[in-house]
């Protein structure tokens, strides 16, 4: 693992400054989206990589996983229908 030297440092802290500065100045519709633009490109991302290891599964599955992923994650359980 590198060292952070106390330059590299100063550079990390100055670059996110900057990018809060930023988002502080982006306009609200903007900033939204981004993230929509960012949470859809995850989904797409997660259905593709579904579809890479399981080809057998339909979309249905591949969806209802997708909501079991993110209720395990958030520490919920489902109940099952």
């Amino acid at each position: 693992m590198s060292q952070i030297t106390e330059e590299n440092f100063r550079k990390i802290a100055r670059n996110f400054k900057c990018r809060v500065e930023m988002m502080n100045k982006t306009p609200l519709e903007k900033l939204e989206k981004l993230f929509i633009e960012y949470y859809d490109y995850g989904i797409k991302n997660f259905i593709r990589t579904e579809k890479k290891k399981f080809p057998h599964k339909t979309m249905k599955e591949v969806v209802i996983r997708l909501y079991e992923l993110h209720d395990k994650l958030k520490g919920r359980k489902r109940d099952s229908e």
